[in-house]
């Protein structure tokens, strides 16, 4: 059976560090793929040439009638001979009987059947209509909500095999292939709300307050291992419902105990289930202080640390993203109502990883992860790492210990490196110099050759400023160092090899004052 792709969009975010914010968008939007299921293609409809649309139509004129009369017909006979004719032309037409359906405004009937609980096989039909529309254009969902699909399809979330209770008077066969409808009833139901959560944040919060997630969250609780296409459908909605922004508004006392149910869905064997899982999770540590809380306080993060070694990229990216989103999550009002007041951006970071991230081996995993054949995963270690960097004196010692420093600075070195990722490398130099002590400073950085990274980054616009300060910090290092040997500062003629001294008539006045200041 074919199946609609969802109507996912892009999301920006910004990556920032306490020592200094630096923003770039990034691109790791997800959907179902196309291992499991077909998909349908873009999110708008392809339009037909007028001539041939016409054509078509003509064509099967005799099979949009027959529908229309079963769609507006009580008989079971005629409804049952319509679906069988929306089957076979979505299976052959899809863009043409969609724009019928739209056209004859042919959704409310479709919706009407929605509700024939005591004809599953009927509804599975109307629900496989349904899922077209909603994985089509965004004037097409319109056409959904403003016909109330949502609550209907939430009430759908309770399609379970104990309905079959009511047809017992029925052959065994026949309660069987009930059984079956109603399970396909559920899934399909998912698919739609899962469809209409992705197409944005207000569709999503339509999808929130229509009470979705609990029963969703019942559902995958329940649902066995070996239902795995269910599976699929139902975490994938899941992260729909968490991803958006604005982040979506839960009913803390419903999503804080989901966490432990969706837990134990990582022990899955299946790269989409987990990659679904991971991106939720991805989803809600960039969210709130409290949903952070909650998925630290859930023991997760061990596992998110283990599947940054998982051998598709496809569960690597949200794994790194949800560990990525922990390290460099903001304070918020959420903290002062708990009685954590802080009038500056404080990073969870600096209280949480060392006795759970670090605990974990998330830095060596990411020192790994900087070699990957994937840029993106490359991206992204980078710039979680920078994140550590920019913390405190121990942090900045467990990069340094990983040993990743040497992978990095050449990263930042070599021209042959994607530029973004070559980006996100030296953001890792700057902040260790910025933030690290006295011995880090001299004994590592300066050793492993921080000062030509720095140099190289003074011909960058948006990194003057902070290479500057890089460089500043090194040579106020080297004039303790003075003070103390009564010697010249060591450090002093290495900044021959940083090229510092063009900066004297650079055409930012601010730079060129800086440098005397710094310098002179």
């Amino acid at each position: 059976m074919l199946g609609p792709s969802s109507s996912l969009y892009n999301k920006s975010r910004a990556m920032h560090s306490h020592n200094a914010h630096h923003t770039h968008p990034s691109a790791f939007s997800h959907s179902i793929s196309a291992s499991s299921m077909v998909h349908l293609g873009s999110s708008s409809i392809h339009a037909l040439a007028v001539s041939a649309t016409a054509q078509a139509s003509a064509d099967f004129k005799g099979d949009f009638e027959k529908i229309d009369q079963g769609l507006s017909s009580e008989d079971e006979d005629v409804q049952h001979e319509a679906a069988k004719k929306l089957r076979n032309l979505l299976s052959s037409e899809r863009d043409l009987l969609i724009r019928q359906m739209l056209d004859k405004n042919w959704t409310p009937r479709l919706i009407k059947w929605l509700r024939l609980r005591e004809r599953p096989t009927l509804q599975v039909e109307a629900l496989w209509a349904l899922t077209n529309i909603a994985a089509g254009a965004t004037d097409n969902t319109s056409v959904l909500l403003q016909n109330g699909v949502i609550p209907t399809l939430v009430s759908l979330l309770d399609s379970t095999n104990d309905e079959v209770g009511v047809h017992r008077h029925m052959l065994s066969i026949h309660i069987a292939y009930i059984s079956l409808s109603l399970a396909k009833v559920l899934e399909q139901s998912v698919w739609v709300l899962g469809n209409l959560a992705g197409e944005g944040a207000q569709t999503r919060d339509l999808v929130l307050s229509a009470g979705a997630l609990p029963p969703l969250i019942h559902n995958l609780r329940k649902t066995p291992p070996e239902k795995l296409s269910l599976l699929r459908i139902l975490t994938w909605t899941l992260s729909n419902l968490c991803d958006g922004q604005p982040r979506p508004v839960f009913d803390i006392n419903v999503v804080l105990p989901s966490l432990s149910n969706v837990l134990f869905m990582l022990s899955s064997a299946d790269t989409e289930v987990l990659s679904h899982v991971c991106w939720a999770f991805s989803h809600l540590c960039d969210g709130p202080s409290t949903h952070i809380q909650a998925v630290v306080d859930s023991e997760v993060c061990i596992r998110l640390v283990e599947l940054l070694g998982h051998n598709s990229w496809r569960v690597t990216k949200p794994a790194l993203r949800a560990i990525g989103n922990i390290v460099c999550a903001e304070d918020d009002h959420d903290y002062t109502q708990v009685g954590t007041h802080s009038t500056m951006v404080t990073r969870l970071a600096l209280e949480l990883p060392k006795p759970i991230l670090y605990r974990c081996g998330a830095v060596p995993s990411l020192r790994k992860l900087i070699a990957h054949s994937n840029r993106e995963i490359q991206k992204e270690a980078c710039w979680t790492l920078s994140n550590i960097a920019a913390g405190t004196v121990d942090q900045i010692q467990c990069v340094l210990d990983s040993g990743c420093i040497p992978s990095l600075m050449g990263l930042a070195s070599s021209d042959a490196t994607d530029a973004e990722v070559r980006s996100e490398a030296c953001w890792v130099v700057l902040n260790a110099t910025s933030c690290g002590s006295d011995s880090q400073v001299i004994e590592y950085l300066v050793n492993e050759g921080c000062i030509q990274i720095l140099g190289n980054l003074l011909e960058e616009t948006s990194m003057v400023m902070m290479a500057l300060e890089g460089l500043e910090r090194i040579l106020q290092v080297g004039e303790l160092e003075a003070k103390r040997t009564d010697a010249p500062n060591p450090y002093a003629s290495l900044m021959a090899s940083a090229n510092i001294e063009t900066l004297v008539s650079h055409k930012s006045a601010t730079v060129a004052k800086r440098y005397i200041y710094i310098y002179i």
